[in-house]
């Protein structure tokens, strides 16, 4: 049994006295919403840092800031105040560092984030006697094995991402400088040795020296052409055998956690987070033949593209997937959301898509 597929037990929420404020940079918005909420965590005893970029932009007090090379020693906790976004960008921050994320939803629909504003003073309470919940998501890891020597092409985000005005990425996700503290996580390997199912011999004319070719992806990976117009052709093969070709406007490689995300828009189902599996969801497909499809997450996905193609990861960040290219796909480590004792995953189902419903 690979690394990511053994049984790791679910960490216990413990008290928690000290917290990272995760904001989106540029957002002056946030700046009186983000005063308040450090003046209430400081109120009950929690010590709050923020990350330097954030503290200029909103003009916060210069004694909050913190580099990112110490949120392991700062915080106990990572906590996002956006949306569901904002919580992703916190999430990719929070790999090898084994910190759990709290959301707090400024955004609209906050699928993820587990309190509003208004329902702070009520939970930080919870948070300091550690009696809050943790919920574990697994994440999808993907490898993007180059058919000849080249530097993985990040391309500027679009839905949710965050750019700072050198045009550095914040909150990037690994295969970036996250990348080194993943693999401090539970998942102690890089990808490529516990890939067991495809042969080593398909891969010696690949470029396979650039860690940067390993990211994460909590909500989903996006392959799409890279036009406007026309449509991609993408070859799937499972465990070596050839599974589909999708013509489509794109494919979505989803997890439980995604389900609820770009996943549904396009069709899918919805999955709960404990499931282990992974969507694959055509956009737009070319064919009425061409359904959505669930399999296990132990399986090892792989795909390659007619013409060259765009892959997107959680709808932050751009890679180039060129024809020859080869992406692998499996499920990877948990990581931990914070959420009220009192949260029901249906409940929140019923609240933001009219699901379900009281028997009349």
């Amino acid at each position: 049994m690979r690394e990511s597929q053994r049984a790791v037990a679910k960490p216990k929420p413990r008290e928690i006295d000290k917290i990272a404020l995760i904001v989106r940079p540029e957002s002056p918005e946030l700046a009186d919403a983000c005063s308040e909420v450090i003046a209430i965590f400081e109120r009950f005893g929690v010590e709050v840092c923020v990350l330097e970029s954030s503290v200029k932009s909103l003009g916060l007090d210069s004694r909050l800031a913190c580099k990112e090379s110490e949120l392991g020693e700062r915080a106990q906790a990572l906590v996002s105040l956006g949306g569901d976004g904002t919580l992703i960008s916190a999430v990719r921050i929070s790999l090898g560092l084994n910190l759990p994320v709290l959301g707090i939803n400024m955004g609209r629909l906050g699928f993820l984030t587990a309190i509003k504003p208004s329902e702070l003073e009520e939970f930080v309470p919870l948070l300091r006697s550690g009696e809050y919940a943790l919920d574990s998501h697994h994440l999808l890891q993907g490898y993007l094995a180059r058919d000849s020597q080249g530097d993985l092409s990040l391309g500027r985000h679009s839905r949710g991402g965050f750019l700072t005005n050198d045009g550095d990425c914040y909150g990037k996700s690994a295969g970036t400088h996250a990348q080194a503290r993943a693999f401090d996580s539970p998942c102690k390997a890089p990808f490529l040795p516990q890939i067991s199912c495809h042969e080593q011999t398909e891969l010696e004319s690949k470029s396979l020296d650039s860690s940067e070719n390993i990211f994460y992806v909590l909500n989903e990976i996006l392959i799409t052409k890279k036009d406007i117009s026309g449509m991609t052709k993408i070859y799937a093969t499972i465990n070596n055998e050839h599974f589909h070709t999708y013509r489509a406007d794109g494919l979505i490689i989803a997890t439980p956690t995604g389900s609820s995300a770009y996943n549904i828009s396009a069709g899918g189902s919805l999955v709960h987070p404990q499931c282990r599996v992974i969507l694959l969801t055509p956009v737009c497909a070319h064919s009425l033949t061409q359904r959505p499809m669930i399999v296990s997450d132990s399986f090892c996905l792989q795909f390659s593209v007619e013409e060259d193609s765009v892959i997107m990861l959680d709808g932050q960040e751009r890679i180039d997937f060129r024809k020859g290219d080869t992406l692998f796909v499996q499920g990877s480590f948990p990581i931990q959301l914070i959420q009220h004792p009192k949260r029901s995953y249906f409940a929140v189902l019923e609240e933001k898509f009219g699901l379900g419903g009281k028997q009349v």
